[in-house]
């Protein structure tokens, strides 16, 4: 029971902050676009307003899929940072990047670099700009989880108050969080990877049994797991906040347009 209170512990806030996540970037992404468009009134001009707006996200995961195909041994060519056709219909694609084929372990991992290297900005802007603690120390359970996202709220009301500068990393923050997200082109191989990793796992556990992995690496996958959903967790409460801003001001516009 304590082990199993203990995985619940670490994993419970990574799911739900995750969860959390993925909702709210659809939201903010549906939000934004309707805003623009009730000014704009053309749909490609709104989305293509929103593309700019994200744009160093972009930057980010474009550039993440280059580096990583280059480094795999995969060719790339040169990203491209705005959609150069704007489809209403279907999944939102704000660049490209165009990589040569390759295996699905190589694909996998180009996919996901985007995701952690967003994560990974995500975590150094919070500590550098907003002088946030080690996550490691206090986000365990819902209730450091709920520490954590108050802490930032009020670091980031004191930065705000006290440097000029608070808001460019607060725009940075909102930019790459939200261009972070794997695609559907991303995760095409995914449950390729997925369904090997079962494999060799359930393998081992018929021929070996449960392995008892070396204390170093449980303590490396414990902080990597804190780590993510403490940069989760940032992107949760700077979108909730957009989001909170942004919704009813839309409504408004929305209901003014409607009614002009």
């Amino acid at each position: 029971m304590p082990v199993l209170t203990s995985l619940l512990d670490i994993a419970l806030p990574l799911v739900v902050s995750l969860l959390l996540l993925l909702w709210l970037n659809r939201l903010v992404t549906v939000t934004v676009v309707r805003l623009f468009w009730h000014f704009v009134g053309d749909s490609r001009l709104a989305f293509l307003l929103y593309a700019l707006l994200i744009l160093p996200g972009t930057a980010v995961h474009e550039l993440s899929h280059w580096l990583a195909a280059r480094l795999l041994g995969v060719r790339a060519e040169l990203p491209v940072l705005l959609p150069r056709t704007i489809k209403l219909q279907g999944p939102v694609t704000l660049g490209h990047v165009m990589i040569a084929r390759t295996d699905v372990v190589r694909r996998s991992l180009i996919g996901v670099a985007p995701f952690l290297a967003g994560s990974a900005l995500v975590v150094l802007i919070a500590r550098q700009a907003f002088g946030l603690d080690e996550p490691t120390r206090v986000l365990v359970g819902t209730e450091g989880a709920l520490k954590v996202a108050a802490a930032l709220l009020r670091s980031v009301g004191d930065s705000v108050r006290a440097r000029p500068d608070a808001w460019l990393y607060l725009y940075l923050l909102f930019a790459i969080s939200n261009g972070m997200l794997p695609s559907p082109s991303d995760r095409e191989a995914w449950p390729w990877v997925a369904f090997l990793a079962a494999l060799v796992v359930a393998a081992t556990y018929l021929f070996a049994g449960v392995p008892e992995l070396p204390a170093i690496l449980t303590l490396w996958l414990l902080r990597m797991v804190r780590w993510l959903t403490f940069a989760f967790l940032v992107t949760v409460v700077i979108n909730t906040c957009f989001v909170l801003g942004t919704w009813p001001l839309e409504r408004l516009v929305a209901a003014v347009r409607g009614g002009a």
